[in-house]
């Protein structure tokens, strides 16, 4: 007498709740770990891998809205040549904006993150004094003094070792203020109002 063959049990896929003769893989669902059927998996392997793309796609869009240091020291060096008078305040040779040679040059070094973005501590230069003359730093702080009052570049050179970090919250405020800065009657009171908005921003 012939055994009858038992028949095939079927297995609940973990996943959609369906019977099927045999499941196909192992996944984690929600920190768990199913057994699901081939169709599931297929699904939930091309919903993985959209999810992937996705969160790339978030993290580019980040980047590119991020505003970083270099970023930011771009639109500070234009506002610098729009809010001084364009030539060289270490030589006085005319400078021409949009050229290699119209730099703007920090008297207190770029480094110094309490005064690298402060516009009493830059000042419109040419290549060849920002680059070649290290005397060039005393003459900006002469004419440094001169727009903003005596004792200004002594002032900034003494808070030079302060330890200061700027937020990103910060560095926005200071993108949007450097982009779309304040205009007064005259460039005086224009650099004036910018200053005091920097302050603000720059307090805790």
């Amino acid at each position: 007498m012939l055994r009858q063959k038992k028949p095939l049990q079927g297995k609940m896929c973990g996943n959609c709740g369906r019977i099927f003769p045999t499941l196909w893989k192992t996944l984690t669902i929600d920190g768990k770990r199913l057994k699901v059927c081939q169709i599931c998996s297929t699904k939930l392997e091309k919903k993985k891998i959209k999810e992937k793309k996705e969160k790339l796609k978030v993290k580019r869009k980040e980047k590119r809205e991020k505003i970083t240091d270099r970023k930011l020291h771009t639109v500070f060096a234009r506002l610098i040549k729009d809010i001084y008078p364009l030539h060289c305040h270490a030589c006085d040779k005319p400078l021409t904006k949009g050229t290699i040679d119209c730099q703007a040059c920090h008297i207190v070094e770029r480094g110094k993150k309490i005064t690298t973005w402060d516009i009493r501590n830059v000042l419109p230069g040419c290549s060849s004094c920002n680059g070649f003359d290290q005397s060039h730093q005393y003459e900006l702080g002469k004419r440094t003094n001169r727009y903003w009052g005596e004792g200004t570049t002594e002032y900034l050179r003494s808070i030079r070792l302060q330890t200061f970090q700027w937020s990103q919250h910060q560095k926005n405020e200071l993108y949007d203020l450097f982009t779309h800065p304040p205009e007064g009657n005259t460039i005086e009171e224009t650099r004036q109002l910018i200053l005091d908005k920097y302050l603000a921003i720059k307090s805790p």
